[in-house]
């Protein structure tokens, strides 16, 4: 299950081909989206679809406009994602600057984690000279996807904008879930633990979210819960 978000600031016009390929790209008909445009407020613009003619006919209406609220939207996506089936995925496309949210950082973070959400972020720089840009933003935006197991693109070209959706779509491809019982486990106040994984064998590098987010259980029950994560290994490269 996947997620868009656009920022006003962005004219979504453009970004249609890619935007599609990335979120519709793997074949699978179960795949659906929706898509929320964010300036000062935050907009439905299309309700979950499983049409890719729906998400690309709303991209092309947006329009740049104000200011943004980032964290926001990223918490409403969230929100929006907790209960669904299906793995959850949060793309943003932004400037990176925050100017407008009630929500902060570290609530927008913590949201992603206990929906189970993988953020990718494409952090559409309006300038080249770190003068002109909002550089904070983009290093939050980097962490906050490299914690969920994502990554984060900041594309200066038009061709590493395209290579950029080119990538999220082999990382969609490439997922898969693990699941374990923690061996020393305690009731948390909080559903999330850091954790840490690697893989060996493999000269191919891998990513995973920084910890798990346990599925609550029945009030009551004193069984351990039980942790999945999301992990990412690149497919072999053919010849």
């Amino acid at each position: 299950m996947q997620r868009l978000d656009v920022p006003g600031k962005t004219d979504g016009a453009g970004l249609g081909s890619n935007i599609r390929r990335s979120l519709f790209g793997g074949g699978n008909a179960a795949d659906a989206a929706a898509l929320y445009s964010f300036n000062a407020d935050i907009t439905l613009e299309a309700g979950w679809t499983h049409s890719a003619e729906r998400i690309e006919r709303a991209l092309g209406r947006l329009h740049s406009d104000g200011a943004t609220a980032l964290y926001d939207a990223i918490t409403l996506s969230a929100h929006d994602l907790t209960g669904r089936g299906g793995r959850h995925v949060v793309i943003v496309v932004t400037d990176g600057g925050d100017t407008f949210s009630k929500a902060n950082y570290q609530q927008a973070l913590e949201a992603a984690h206990g929906a189970d959400a993988i953020l990718y972020a494409v952090v559409i720089v309006p300038v080249a000279e770190d003068p002109g840009r909002n550089t904070g933003g983009e290093h939050a935006l980097v962490a906050m996807a490299g914690s969920t197991g994502g990554r984060a693109f900041l594309p200066g070209t038009q061709q590493e904008l395209d290579d950029a959706f080119g990538e999220i779509l082999r990382d969609l491809r490439t997922q898969y879930l693990l699941a374990y019982y923690p061996r020393a486990w305690r009731r948390r106040a909080t559903a999330f633990t850091r954790s840490s994984w690697r893989s060996r064998g493999r000269a191919t590098p891998s990513q995973a979210a920084a910890g798990t987010s346990s599925r609550p259980r029945a009030r009551g029950s004193r069984s351990r819960p039980l942790t999945r994560r999301r992990a990412k290994v690149p497919a072999p490269h053919r010849a």
